[in-house]
């Protein structure tokens, strides 16, 4: 039987950045969560900076407040640069942690494949060498986003689909297609 769709991703960087990205975008709490973090920071940042002017105002030629001061200035640009840059520090890290897994995994710059039929989807994947039926009536869940779809099943399988990637028609008619398949709606945030 021939796929009806076809679809692929590769296991790289670029990738799992734009999967951390995008996933944000779609993600309320995780937009409220980065903003509370940014205001903590900031905050911390107000409050070490008023330390390091008091020491080098209020105690001056004391050695103590002088280091004081300066160990608050250290911590202050450090707060500062976290709250300014906390989106940036938070991809890079997570990107990291994904590489690292998809190092130990071997499956750096392996290329996921998915086949769409009308009674299931085969998912080939770095955890699914061989490949995996996946029936339709498993989904639980389905995200969208600008660049992928995420697909969750019973018993903790996940996958992610590149739009881009998609063959057999275009992503409207996929759309259409895993929307007539599963059960549950395709939503737009987590």
């Amino acid at each position: 039987m021939e796929a009806i769709f076809k679809d692929s991703v590769t296991l790289d960087e670029e990738t799992f950045k734009k999967i951390i990205l995008e996933t944000m975008e779609i993600s309320p709490k995780q937009r409220r969560k980065m903003l509370l973090y940014r205001c903590i920071y900031l905050a911390a940042t107000i409050a070490v900076g008023y330390q390091a002017w008091f020491c080098f105002t209020k105690r001056l030629g004391s050695v103590p407040f002088i280091v004081l001061g300066v160990i608050s200035i250290a911590l202050g640009i450090f707060f500062l640069s976290r709250g300014l840059f906390y989106k940036t520090f938070v991809v890079r890290a997570a990107v990291r942690k994904s590489m690292r897994r998809q190092q130990e995994t071997g499956a750096v710059n392996r290329v996921d494949e998915f086949k769409f039929y009308d009674a299931y989807f085969n998912a080939a994947t770095q955890r699914y060498r061989q490949g995996k039926k996946i029936f339709w009536n498993n989904i639980t869940k389905v995200y969208e986003s600008p660049s992928f779809f995420f697909v969750y099943a019973k018993d903790n399988n996940s996958f992610f689909l590149y739009k881009p990637e998609i063959k057999g028609g275009t992503v409207d008619e996929f759309r259409t297609f895993l929307q007539s398949k599963i059960s549950c709606k395709i939503e737009h945030e987590v």
